[in-house]
């Protein structure tokens, strides 16, 4: 503002910014444009105080979500690393269960097939033995066949056995011989006495196979007693073998009787 001496006094003048008139001591506002100075300043220092105010909040609230994300970054972190930690001992603990799982089978495979083996062998050797037993009974058999007293006795007894059979004849000597077949180690008789009658032949050669299926099932039921529900078969055959001996038929046995030795 202006200022002008007046008899040894300083008089202030003020003039408005807006514009430019002149405006009476005490007096804040221009009487021309109505412009208040004072309170223009006062709105904008408001203004900027409410501006500052607003960037203090906004800055305030980007280091609250900035410290928010960091610490869900964090518990995300620790949360993830705790799942790799569960899923890696999960992991570790299924390995050793699948192991352990794995050495209990090779376990039990080895433990059956050692069962397996000892039991193979003593089939085998149970086999061996009844081969062996037929073959001395067959050796046995032949040798009294050769002797002309034995022989002719045996020979004399089957054919008088034959003759007791009313309006029996060679057929019914026969069906009765293939019939002996079938019980035990009677199938001896037909297969010496018989070499030249494909029948009788027939039915002692399925008899000495039944004769051997019978031994092996005997000697595994001793050592395996469900095996005893073999002698089922031993049955089925009999009545097979009865029936086709009576039907005068040649069939084999079910199950042995295409068995080769």
């Amino acid at each position: 503002m202006p200022a002008l001496a007046e008899k040894g006094k300083i008089i202030s003048m003020a003039y408005c910014d807006k514009c430019g008139a002149y405006i009476p001591d005490n007096q804040d506002v221009c009487l021309a444009c109505g412009y208040d100075a004072a309170a223009t300043a006062a709105a904008v220092q408001q203004e900027e105080n409410e501006r500052q105010l607003a960037d203090e909040r906004r800055r305030k609230k980007l280091e609250d979500e900035r410290r928010w994300a960091e610490a869900e970054y964090a518990n995300r972190k620790k949360q993830q690393e705790k799942e790799a930690k569960w899923q890696e001992a999960e992991d570790m603990r299924r390995r050793r269960e699948q192991e352990a799982k794995q050495r209990w089978e090779d376990i039990r495979a080895q433990r059956e097939a050692a069962e397996h083996s000892e039991t193979g062998e003593k089939i085998k050797e149970a086999v061996g033995k009844v081969g062996e037993g037929v073959k001395e009974a067959f050796g046995e058999i032949k040798n009294a066949a050769q002797d002309p007293q034995t022989g002719e006795k045996i020979k004399d007894a089957v054919n008088k056995f034959g003759e007791s059979i009313e309006h029996g004849g060679n057929g019914a000597v026969r069906k009765i011989l293939g019939a002996l077949s079938y019980f035990e180690m009677l199938f001896l008789i037909p297969m010496i006495f018989c070499k030249d009658d494909e029948f009788a032949q027939f039915h002692a050669k399925q008899g000495l196979r039944l004769f051997i299926f019978n031994a092996v099932t005997s000697f595994a039921t001793a050592i395996f007693p469900p095996a005893g529900l073999l002698k089922i078969v031993s049955i089925l055959c009999i009545i097979k073998g009865l029936g086709n001996v009576i039907s005068d038929k040649t069939e084999p046995l079910p199950f042995i009787g295409n068995f080769k030795f």
